[in-house]
């Protein structure tokens, strides 16, 4: 484990993407910032009325990008509540199911997503 981080922002570490301004920052710290960042959306998603829920894509499946010789695999949707509101969503996700660690990854991303609109939206005024 990382010193500076804990439990989980590892977690977002190890099965997380990343990105940096190689102007400002190394890879590493990019890395790390974005790793505090998902932990922090997902800590706020837990405490909100908010959930996620997982369905079969019926629009895409692996034969979309892979060989059609490999066995067809279904992808999921990813939808985002806020209370009883749809507030985002994302499809054709390949992962076996939403015990994958990276369906975690995608619901901190969707709040993340959700909660920086939501933020911009208050401070201009509207709801």
């Amino acid at each position: 484990m990382i010193p500076e981080m804990t439990s989980l922002e590892q977690f977002f570490w190890d099965h997380a993407g990343y990105s940096h301004d190689p102007k400002k920052e190394s890879r590493w710290q990019g890395r790390i910032k974005c790793a505090k960042e998902l932990a922090a959306a997902w800590t706020e998603f837990l405490n909100e009325d908010a959930c996620v829920t997982w369905e079969i894509d019926p629009d895409i499946t692996s034969h979309d990008w892979e060989d059609s010789s490999k066995p067809e695999r279904p992808t999921l949707i990813a939808t985002l509540y806020c209370g009883k509101e749809i507030v985002g969503s994302l499809g054709g996700i390949d992962i076996p199911g939403s015990g994958d660690p990276y369906a975690k990854v995608i619901e901190a991303e969707l709040w993340q997503e959700f909660s920086a609109w939501r933020d911009k939206m208050i401070v201009r005024g509207e709801n």
